[in-house]
């Protein structure tokens, strides 16, 4: 694993290089998960840094309140919402609308957005985390003239693809699970009773292999380079009114130290 993360690092380096002498500025764009904030990202912005050279990362500015705003959207279409069909305008807008100021922040530094250095061509990686991969993909789809400087799309543990039509609930053995693991600090029970719950909704199989929450054949895009990282999980926090809950660092997420020189050099990729 050590020589694996020396070689993404050392291959990520010399990208940047290149596209320093291409005149080109570089720049990642996070979308976060649903409540998250630019706090929960802090450790992996900083992975993301050492690993691929990038300076310029930007967050979109969501606020935990800002979720509450998609409410309006649900009460007024609710056939729609029960039918899982809420269409992404206006349901999503504030999640857009905050994505447009973030994406004009990180292009205004980068040179693209009138107050950076003349003559350089933004390139910007666009990273979504869990439900906000997803919402990034709606952004695009409104937003195709962003495509002019957004060269890679890559999403941590989306839900990419509907759960199966028709997919029935079925029994779960979790006998043989640990109520507590002392060793890690954590509880095998619960993360499968909360992993097999959301694994069947999304994919008709409680037993799939996934994160923990989103399982891998969910978040696999078609036609898309697929990275699968091992003993991985779906966030290192749990978002809480306050600052985050931080989870034990044996629960590593895409965020964690070892899992971050896995998938960063792709957003390197030409």
């Amino acid at each position: 694993l050590r020589s694996a993360t020396a070689r993404g690092a050392a291959a990520a380096s010399e990208a940047v290089a290149d596209a320093a002498a291409r005149e080109e500025a570089v720049g990642v764009l996070i979308a976060p998960a649903q409540f998250g904030v630019r706090a929960d990202y802090e450790s992996l912005i900083h992975e993301l840094r050492q690993v691929t050279g990038i300076e310029e990362v930007e967050v979109v500015g969501l606020s935990r309140l800002d979720w509450l705003k998609i409410i309006p959207a649900t009460l007024t279409n609710l056939p729609a919402y029960v039918e899982g069909a809420l269409p992404v305008t206006p349901t999503l807008d504030f999640y857009f609308e905050r994505l447009d100021e973030a994406y004009a922040r990180l292009a205004a530094r980068l040179g693209g957005g009138g107050d950076g250095e003349e003559g350089v061509r933004p390139r910007i990686k666009l990273l979504g985390h869990s439900i906000g991969g997803w919402v990034l993909r709606g952004w695009l789809a409104e937003r195709p003239e962003i495509l002019a400087s957004a060269d890679v799309l890559m999403t941590l543990g989306s839900p990419n693809r509907e759960p199966p039509a028709g997919s029935v609930w079925a029994s779960v053995d979790q006998t043989r699970r640990q109520a507590w693991d002392e060793d890690v600090g954590r509880s095998p029970l619960l993360e499968g009773a909360v992993a097999a719950s959301s694994y069947l909704a999304l994919s008709g199989d409680a037993f799939a292999a996934g994160d923990g929450l989103i399982p891998a054949s969910v978040a696999a895009m078609e036609e898309s380079e697929i990275v699968e990282l091992p003993d991985c999980n779906h966030a290192g926090f749990v978002p809480s009114p306050g600052e985050s809950l931080a989870l034990p660092e044996t629960y590593l997420w895409y965020g964690s130290k070892s899992m971050v020189p896995l998938w960063a050099p792709k957003l390197l990729a030409e």
